[in-house]
């Protein structure tokens, strides 16, 4: 379960950044 919320960290940080992108 562990690597399931690590996988899900890194998935929603590169979401955030891509939403960042989007915005700039």
């Amino acid at each position: 379960m562990s690597i399931d919320i690590e996988t899900a960290r890194k998935v929603a940080h590169l979401a955030r950044i891509r939403v960042d992108e989007d915005r700039l």
